[in-house]
């Protein structure tokens, strides 16, 4: 027998054997297993068109949520910044109405400021110690604010003399005594200025 498997026919058959039985043993039964299907694994059925992927899918309605929000978010923002705009442009409309409103107090108003009051007195006693005319002539040369600041801290019959002699100087100058009265009824002496 030993001689036998050393003759290469021996070997032969003995590897014919060997292959035949290793082949029947591992040959696969009648029965084939399909692969396992992946859930989040994309899957080709039909045309390379139709392909879809679950991942991607989500991604683009995720996407598309985004972009509503950020749609809505715009809008809101607009709509913001044209209430805003209106706004602005409603305070300009009024803060143009309170300056004019201050324009025609400042004109209307005659206002004595705190740091003026001890001038406009010692003003006031020197030419209360003129005679109304003379003092009528070198008033006239002043504006009416600063007349009516004057006048504000005379003695009132030392005020109406001057104003008197104010008014005989020309038919303008009575008119300008006229506004001048009515400035220094208009007269606020401000304390904290």
């Amino acid at each position: 027998m030993i001689d036998f498997i050393k003759s290469p026919w021996g070997a032969a058959i003995i590897g014919v054997i060997t292959y035949l039985s290793v082949t029947l043993v591992m040959w696969p039964s009648g029965k084939v297993e399909k692969p396992k299907e992946v859930k989040n694994y994309p899957m080709l059925n039909g045309p390379s068109w139709t392909f879809e992927n679950p991942e991607l899918t989500e991604l683009i309605v995720e996407l598309r949520k985004r972009t509503k929000e950020l749609d809505d978010r715009e809008q809101k923002l607009n709509e913001l910044k044209k209430r805003v705009n209106s706004e602005i442009g409603e305070l300009s409309v009024i803060t143009q109405k309170i300056e004019r409103l201050r324009e025609d107090f400042n004109q209307n108003v005659t206002l004595v400021k705190k740091a003026e009051t001890s001038n406009l007195k010692k003003l006031a006693d020197l030419y209360a110690g003129m005679t109304p005319d003379a003092a009528a002539k070198i008033i006239s040369e002043l504006d009416n604010g600063q007349i009516a600041k004057l006048l504000y801290y005379m003695d009132e019959r030392k005020a109406s003399a001057v104003l008197e002699g104010l008014a005989k100087m020309s038919a303008t100058q009575a008119k300008r005594a006229a506004l001048i009265s009515e400035r220094m009824r208009m007269t606020v002496v401000d304390n904290n200025g």
